[in-house]
């Protein structure tokens, strides 16, 4: 069982939605203090999914502090999974000595310049540029770029099903999960207020991707897919989404982890971020010890 804290009432139903699509039974929860109740009730309850930016008398450190006197309490192990190095920070500076923090460089998010990946200006990026200058050339007048509207996102839904075909998805479990969350992307992209951009040969849908704004600065590319045989689309429909929808609006583009995954990492790479996110995982000391003990047996 999940549970989901969070004071937005569309944002618990749409996790809801996307969990149960993946198997998972999950319950919500708008402030802490429900999360601590519901936890009490129902001991099935084994992953917290918490908001830390409550718009109510409440707050994220709130829920923090009612988890770990709960998991004092019962004996029970307490660990936090993608933590930035602001929230380390605050739990290094309001429980001193009481937590250790490893970091994750699978977790780690790569940060561009959204002019950059707009330009792909200078030479770290002139690789890129020839990429755009090739598929340019190969299709002439007959590509287009277009924003994701009501209008075109059932033809991205059956793309990123032909996608999920060509790729072997229904045989790879990881791949599999990945599409799943593709496909319900799409099929709440409305409700999640997403924003995204396709990329056409012809009338064909070639690429699509999808992101929200994080901030006032930076917007997230959350999927990017495109038909590995159309030479130059991901590097194509990349720079035509941060053009038509990130440039002049968000300083960067944050186009997440790689998951550890020696290809995806290479890629991220080659487009020159401009820094990375540290993110990490979190235990009570004395949790962190009883694992080090099991693996000294």
């Amino acid at each position: 069982m999940i549970l989901i804290v969070d004071d937005d009432n569309t944002v618990r139903l749409s996790l809801s939605v996307l969990l149960r699509r993946e198997g998972c039974e999950s319950t919500g929860v708008s402030t802490p203090a429900e999360a601590l109740a519901a936890i009490r009730e129902n001991p099935g309850i084994r992953l917290v999914v918490m908001d830390m930016n409550f718009s109510r008398s409440t707050s994220g450190e709130e829920g923090i502090e009612l988890l770990r006197q709960d998991a004092k309490e019962k004996g029970k192990e307490l660990w936090f999974f993608g933590l930035l190095p602001t929230e380390k920070a605050w739990l290094e500076a309001n429980y001193p000595g009481e937590f250790t923090y490893t970091a994750s460089r699978d977790d780690a998010e790569y940060i561009y310049e959204a002019d950059k990946l707009m330009t792909y200006a200078g030479k770290k990026l002139h690789g890129k540029r020839n990429h755009v200058n090739k598929f340019k050339a190969l299709h002439g007048d007959n590509w287009s770029y277009e924003t994701i509207t009501e209008d075109n996102l059932e033809e991205c839904f059956q793309m990123a099903l032909k996608w999920r075909n060509l790729n072997g998805c229904e045989d790879d479990e990881e791949k599999n999960s990945e599409m799943c969350v593709t496909l319900n992307s799409l099929r709440l992209y409305k409700e999640l207020n997403l924003i995204g951009g396709l990329l056409r040969v012809g009338d064909e849908i070639v690429a699509f991707t999808i992101g929200e704004a994080v901030n006032d600065d930076t917007f997230v590319v959350h999927i990017e897919k495109a038909y590995a045989d159309i030479e130059g689309a991901y590097t194509m429909i990349n720079q035509q989404f941060v053009e038509h929808e990130i440039a002049g609006k968000y300083k960067y583009t944050n186009r997440e982890d790689d998951v550890g995954e020696e290809g995806l990492r290479k890629a991220k790479l080659s487009y020159k971020p401009v820094f990375m996110v540290e993110k990490g995982v979190v235990t009570l000391k004395e949790d962190s010890e009883k694992e080090c003990a099991k693996d000294d047996i």
